[in-house]
């Protein structure tokens, strides 16, 4: 996540989110925002544009984080 977000010039958050909104299922992300600016920051992740290469490698790495954490 960290790569792929600094290469954007972007959050770790916004980068999870914008590979969310392009998943090939259903998600609905819950974000945990304290204050205005973390919820500026986060949505701002929606306008991220990934491409496929990026989107699969997150999400792969999120299924390997959820098989080995079962």
């Amino acid at each position: 996540v960290t790569r792929v977000a600094e290469a954007h010039d972007a959050t770790p958050t916004q980068v999870v989110l914008a590979a969310l909104v392009r998943a090939p299922f259903p998600v609905v992300p819950v974000v945990g925002c304290r204050t205005p600016d973390q919820v500026a920051s986060s949505f701002a992740g929606l306008g991220l544009h990934l491409d496929s290469a990026e989107v699969d490698l997150l999400l792969a790495a999120a299924s390997l984080e959820t098989a080995e954490g079962s």
